[in-house]
């Protein structure tokens, strides 16, 4: 992929990270134990066969005040961006769009901490479900304060999938 961070901390203020393929996780971005901050710039064009733009593993999180993701693409889960058990994913600004998954989840597709203060899941496509978001098993906690999940697209729950035990609360 584009960036591997492993027990560090990378900023995203400006600039881009695209057209990067990875044949496993994060096309665009690969973070293990590791803080991301997106204040601007875009993360496009980037592919894998999980988070085709951004890849979060244990620990790891991302914080996302503004930027924009869009247009990455996974064989299977997660195209804009895939999170695991252990991470936390809190949107307060910024655009997920126009990110495709062969799977489940191609705006975002997690199993860790997910919240949605603001922001926009636009335009996503999934070949199965949560076009948009997809929150998959237990370990899985959402919570959408404001933001906007619209016209996304999967063959079942274009906007949003919650399963498997996942739990989310919208206030």
């Amino acid at each position: 992929g584009g960036i591997y961070v492993n027990g560090g901390t990378l900023t995203l203020s400006a600039g881009s990270i695209s057209n990067n393929t990875s044949t496993d996780l994060g096309g665009g971005l690969c973070a293990i134990n590791s803080t991301v901050i997106m204040n601007g710039g875009f993360v496009y064009n980037n592919s894998s066969k999980m988070g085709g733009g951004v890849a979060l593993l244990a620990n790891s999180t991302l914080s996302m005040y503004g930027g924009t993701i869009f247009q990455n693409a996974s064989s299977q889960n997660g195209g804009g961006i895939w999170c695991g058990e252990g991470t936390t994913l809190t949107i307060s600004g910024g655009i997920v769009s126009g990110n495709t998954s062969a799977t489940q989840g191609a705006g975002i597709f997690t199993n860790g901490v997910f919240n949605l203060l603001s922001g926009k899941i636009v335009r996503n496509q999934s070949q199965s479900r949560g076009g948009g978001i997809n929150l998959f098993d237990s370990t899985a906690v959402g919570v959408i304060s404001g933001g906007e999940i619209s016209e996304n697209f999967g063959q079942q729950a274009g906007g949003f999938a919650v399963e498997n035990g996942a739990k989310l609360t919208i206030n």
